[in-house]
């Protein structure tokens, strides 16, 4: 473990937003399926455009930051 430590020490930085991007990257694809179920359950479900506007918009959002943030993680 201290090998390793010692190699990734000069990269601490890269390292750390790396990890923190696919973090971000990854809870981002587990919210998006539940607000979609939030969306048809309350939205669809009972007939209220407006949260299903609302909350579209809030994943459409999500998943362009998602893109964003995908192509960092990978630098």
């Amino acid at each position: 473990m201290t090998k390793i430590v010692k190699f990734l020490k000069p990269y601490m930085g890269a390292t750390v937003a790396a990890l923190f991007f696919s973090l971000f990257n990854n809870l981002m694809q587990l919210i998006l399926p539940a607000m979609m179920a939030l969306m048809i359950n309350t939205g669809i479900g009972d007939g209220r455009m407006g949260t299903v506007q609302l909350i579209g918009g809030v994943m459409a959002v999500l998943s362009a930051q998602g893109r964003v943030v995908e192509p960092v993680r990978y630098r």
